[in-house]
């Protein structure tokens, strides 16, 4: 887990991007999001469901109790390779009876974010363009974990190449400390010689 000084020279570095930042929603260990834009599910002059954008120039959304919405944060999100983040509800979800459906954000997803937020209380809520819907914590599990899911799909031979690889690594790793105790060993016969 990523500390806020950690989150904030990624960021610099470019590892990390969030646009819009915002400086005041990051915490110790996390980044606070909040709601922007939702979408609702509402039944048409027909019948059919159909989902509309929420226009909150109109005020709060009153969420009834056991409706489900869909949630948009502001904020677009990418990670570098080796990094992901996983989000989790705040903490004032419990206290509204909100229950968020959300997940994990990949190095490589490069969508909106979207969250679904279900009323589970006896009563409406009303939600306000701005609500804390969700927390972010950032890790980084280093490059070598990283998984290409969109070439995995193209090339059935993409696991073999994965182990291939890690095992390269590992003979490179023991070809190096060979190379070491070599370099070793020709410093202990130079020194021999000059003796």
């Amino acid at each position: 887990m990523l500390s806020n000084i950690q989150i904030e020279n990624f960021i610099q570095k470019g590892l990390i991007s969030i646009k819009p930042y915002n400086s005041d929603h990051l915490d110790v260990n996390r980044y606070r999001l909040c709601v922007n834009s939702i979408r609702i599910n509402k039944t048409d002059d027909v019948g059919a469901l159909q989902i509309y954008k929420y226009d909150f120039t109109k005020g709060p959304y009153a969420i009834a109790p056991g409706e489900y919405i869909i949630v948009e944060i502001a904020e677009t999100i990418k990670l570098e390779k080796g990094f992901f983040g996983e989000f989790f509800p705040a903490s004032l979800n419990i206290e509204n009876g909100l229950v968020l459906n959300c997940g994990q954000l990949q190095s490589f997803y490069d969508r909106p974010i979207l969250f679904g937020l279900l009323n589970a209380s006896p009563v409406e809520f009303r939600l306000e363009k701005g609500y804390e819907v969700a927390r972010l914590v950032f890790e980084y599990l280093g490059e070598d974990v990283q998984i290409d899911y969109e070439r995995k799909q193209k090339d059935p031979e993409y696991d073999k190449k994965i182990i291939k690889y890690r095992k390269t690594e590992e003979e490179l790793e023991e070809l190096k400390k060979q190379v070491n105790e070599k370099e070793k060993e020709v410093e202990k016969l130079k020194s021999g010689l000059s003796r």
